[in-house]
């Protein structure tokens, strides 16, 4: 294979408007394209707690160790999920649409007993129906939704 037959990557200008991926801002192209730098450099360290700082205004808190996730929406799900559940937790899950299944996967992998309700995709519950679920199953965590995109479904 001669390897020089390849042409740059060079894609087509886009207007994306779906849940993901997204356009990118200008401001991060650039900075995904500067110089890279080890997660050890002082330099790292200094744009790491910039970001956390930042991040505390967006999620309201003054917790200082709040982070970003580098992953998918499932990697964070997953590492709130694991840091939440303990085998055996009773966990309630609403699921009207793909992304409640995902929340029924991930905690039966953490071993916990898994308790759903289910509507049709393209319904939503009602808060009765959710309380009358919480106060049969008495769960240590209720897992949902609220905006599940394989349906476009918003759970008030």
């Amino acid at each position: 294979m001669d390897i020089t037959q390849f042409s740059q990557i060079n894609p087509p200008q886009r207007l994306l408007m779906g849940p993901g991926p997204i356009n990118a801002d200008p401001r991060v192209l650039r900075a995904m394209s500067s110089q890279l730098v080890g997660q050890y450099d002082p330099a790292m360290t200094h744009y790491m707690n910039e970001v956390m700082a930042l991040y505390r205004g967006v999620f309201r808190t003054e917790n200082r160790w709040t982070m970003l996730v580098d992953g998918t929406s499932r990697a964070g799900i997953e590492a709130i999920l694991v840091s939440a559940i303990r085998p055996g937790d009773k966990v309630l899950v609403p699921v009207f649409g793909r992304f409640g299944h995902l929340l029924c996967e991930i905690a039966r992998r953490c071993r916990a007993e898994v308790h759903t309700i289910e509507v049709s995709w393209g319904e939503v519950f009602t808060p009765d129906q959710v309380e009358d679920a919480i106060k049969r199953v008495r769960p240590r965590l209720l897992l949902t939704v609220q905006g599940d995109t394989s349906t476009t479904m918003l759970q008030p």
